[in-house]
Formats: structure tokens, sequence, C-alpha cells
């Protein structure tokens, strides 16, 4: 972890950085940079016997649209890359674990599936953790609803990402790379808004409205309406 100015920004993950990482791992150096040159810029404004305090914030938000914004921007886009890049590898991996086809066989996943129900709970709570269990009961279990396996919701979902995983291992390996490097940049991204706020005064509606979103009384407009607005990154 890296901290800075009371943060803690996660590390960009090592490795290859074919895209959408190489742009992800652009935004983060930039974004990691921007706290403290934020404090600089605030420090000589402060300084500046010329300005005013109204003329200091006036300047700082003015070197912010170039420098800070301007990266905030750059890293919502690659975030947004990377979201798109994970859809798209998610939708080429072939989560179905059997051949719908096989009659015979859907027969004995039946009896594996009463089987695992009948199975004391602890005992097949545990068999599940510990992956101790034949591929047939897995695709079993995944065939259908977890209901039928005496398995709850959440088993059966952490079930079926363990086989998915292991069932297109490099795939999911560049999933998780993704996923990293989007982390670390959102860290940076939250480090850099909060230097906004902290420094130039900037509300987290104002910086929202500078990266392009609905103004606020747009919001506003669209709650009394009873229409959903589009919201605020939480990154900010």
């Amino acid at each position: 972890m890296t901290m800075t100015r009371g943060r803690y920004i996660r590390p960009f993950p090592t490795g290859s950085a074919p895209a959408p990482v190489d742009a992800l791992a652009e935004s983060y150096r930039a974004l990691l940079a921007m706290p403290e040159a934020s404090a600089t810029r605030a420090s000589e404004f402060a300084s500046d016997q010329n300005l005013t305090p109204v003329g200091r914030k006036a300047a700082l938000r003015s070197w912010a649209q170039a420098g800070p914004i301007e990266e905030l921007r750059k890293g919502r886009a690659a975030l947004a890359a990377g979201e798109r890049a994970i859809a798209e590898t998610r939708a080429k991996m072939n989560t179905e674990f059997v051949d719908k086809s096989d009659f015979a066989g859907a027969v004995v996943r039946s009896e594996i599936r009463t089987w695992v129900r009948n199975i004391p709970p602890a005992e097949r709570a545990a068999m599940l953790l510990t992956r101790e269990y034949d591929p047939q009961i897995a695709a079993a279990i995944l065939e259908a609803p977890a209901a039928l396996s005496g398995v709850s919701e959440k088993q059966h979902t952490a079930l079926f990402e363990s086989e998915t995983v292991a069932k297109h291992p490099k795939e999911a390996a560049k999933i998780a790379h993704i996923e990293e490097a989007m982390e670390a940049v959102a860290d940076a991204d939250r480090a850099t808004a909060a230097a906004l706020r902290s420094d130039g005064g900037m509300l987290k509606h104002e910086i929202e409205e500078a990266l392009g979103g609905q103004t606020l009384s747009q919001r506003l407009a669209a709650r009394i309406a009873g229409e959903p607005d589009d919201g605020t990154q939480e990154a900010a």
C-alpha cells in the first residue's frame, strides 16, 4: 500500500500490461501524482499576495481543470474500458458443465443431487469448501437450481465461480489482473478527488459536473420527476 496524504492506495499489479491494463497503468501513474501536485499548487496560490482568498480558490480550480480533472476523466475512461474487457472475456468463457443431450447422464446427475441433498449440512459445506468432490458432482449441482442439491445460493454461486476458473484458468487470470489494476486506479481516483475537495473546496457534485456529469439541479429535477439520474461515481 502507498500512503498519499492520509489515504492508502493499492499498488498497481506487476506483470504484462496488454490493453486495457496499459491504459490503466498510465492513468494510475498520473493520478498518483495529483494529490501532492494539488497540495503544492494550493500552497503556491496561498502565498501569492496578489490573490484574494476567492482568487486563490479560482486559480486552483482553473489549474485543476487542466490537471487533476483531465486525469480523472482519462482514468474513468480507462476504468470503463476495463469493465468492457472483463465483460468480453466472460462472454467467451463456456459455462456449460454438462452435455444436455446426454439423457442417461441426466438421470445419473439427478441421483447425485439427491445424494448431495441427503449429506449432513456441515459435511456438505466442508466438501464444497475443500473441493473434495468428483467433477461429476460439481456438474450435477450446477446443472440445476441450488435447492435441488440442498446447497445455498451462496454455495452454488461460489461453486460456479470456482469451476469456471478451473475450466478457464487463462481467462480467469486475465480478469483477475484487470480487476486488480482497476482497484488500484479507483484508489488513486478517490485520492485525487479528495485532494480537490480539500485544497480547492470542490464539492463532489462539482467534480462530477466538471467530468461531464449532470449538474446538481439536473439530478434534483430528475429525482423530483421520479427518474433515475446518472448518479455520481463512488470513486470521487
